[in-house]
């Protein structure tokens, strides 16, 4: 099958075009957000003319989601994209299966603090969670979970366990034992889910620690629960978390590595492709080095302070585009 990406498109009649191209061609459409549009505006719709709804397409968050959902791997630690990794949506969604009336509260939308794109990532999550728990292997996992819910239902005393015992306790189970279980020599990307579980661990230890959680008490259950996932998961999915961060391995064999300028000086790679040649120098520059200079130095500037931003620029781009042992590829908005 053809496949046509459009990365970050801004011009909605242009969309609709090659949609409709796209039908005709027996192609698929991947776009890229952020986009300059709604995918819905009537511009797009109208330049699809009634071929819009026979168009296969599929949208994503970022490039990095892009490559991962079509079975390339990706080493992007800080692309935030945590939350949307398998084992901490399976885990999340298992959790919330495990208390059923705050199941029952995000189905009613009696949660006003959570807004439509945090209500579908829960329910994401939790049909993620169904999926598994319905196969006929994860039997036990299955019965453990309904079992754990029902006496939250009707918890009245203390229990003797938080949300970490919780975790742990699910961490016995298939597929997270084998993740956790996986050798730590093995690469970036194979090791990652069992880092991103050791993370979710901290954060939710973190929750306890900070509201002075340490059991689940039937008063309280349900508004600390709201609490952890209403507050603190939702202000974290908000703000994006990074994920776990080898600093002796920035370019890992197997996978596309995303790194900042920076990260990839004193390396190689077979092909670069270089971002945002459309940024320009900074606007002004601070006047403090003029006045220490006057005052201090003994002898002019190797570089007149008034190009510093310049040659700043101009070198950092360097760096970027020597980077390259065979294909430069450079890109502008």
């Amino acid at each position: 099958m053809l496949n046509i990406v459009l990365l970050e498109p801004e011009i909605p009649a242009n969309t609709g075009n090659i949609g409709r191209t796209c039908v005709a061609a027996g192609a698929k459409l991947h776009l890229i957000e952020p986009m300059g549009f709604q995918i819905n505006e009537k511009q797009v719709k109208r330049a699809g003319l009634d071929y819009w709804d026979k168009l296969d397409y599929t949208i994503y968050d970022s490039y990095p989601d892009f490559l991962e959902k079509n079975q390339i791997n990706v080493y992007s630690p800080r692309s935030d994209m945590f939350f949307e990794r398998y084992e901490v949506r399976l885990t999340l969604g298992c959790l919330m299966l495990m208390f059923p009336r705050y199941v029952q509260g995000l189905e009613n939308g009696d949660y006003s603090t959570l807004r439509p794109e945090h209500i579908t990532y829960y329910r994401q999550c939790i049909m993620l969670a169904n999926e598994h728990l319905l196969k006929p292997e994860n039997k036990s996992l299955l019965r453990w979970i309904r079992q754990t819910g029902r006496t939250h239902v009707g918890l009245q005393g203390t229990t003797d366990y938080a949300y970490s015992g919780l975790l742990y306790q699910l961490f016995e189970y298939q597929p997270f034992q084998g993740m956790l279980d996986t050798d730590l020599n093995v690469g970036v990307v194979d090791i990652r889910p069992s880092r991103n579980l050791a993370k979710l661990s901290q954060i939710i230890g973190k929750f306890e620690y900070l509201h002075r959680v340490d059991t689940l008490n039937g008063k309280y259950i349900n508004i600390n629960t709201e609490k952890f996932f209403n507050l603190y998961i939702r202000l974290l999915y908000d703000g994006g978390i990074t994920e776990y961060e080898d600093d002796s391995e920035y370019a890992p064999s197997g996978c596309v590595s995303f790194l900042t300028i920076h990260q990839s000086k004193g390396m190689e790679f077979p092909i670069v492709v270089v971002d945002s040649l459309s940024n320009v120098p900074r606007t002004r520059n601070n006047d403090l080095m003029l006045q220490i200079e006057a005052r201090y130095f003994k002898r002019p500037a190797f570089e007149p302070y008034d190009q510093t931003k310049y040659f700043d620029f101009w070198r950092l781009y360097y760096t970027a585009f020597s980077r390259a042992r065979a294909v430069s590829a450079l890109t502008a908005a």
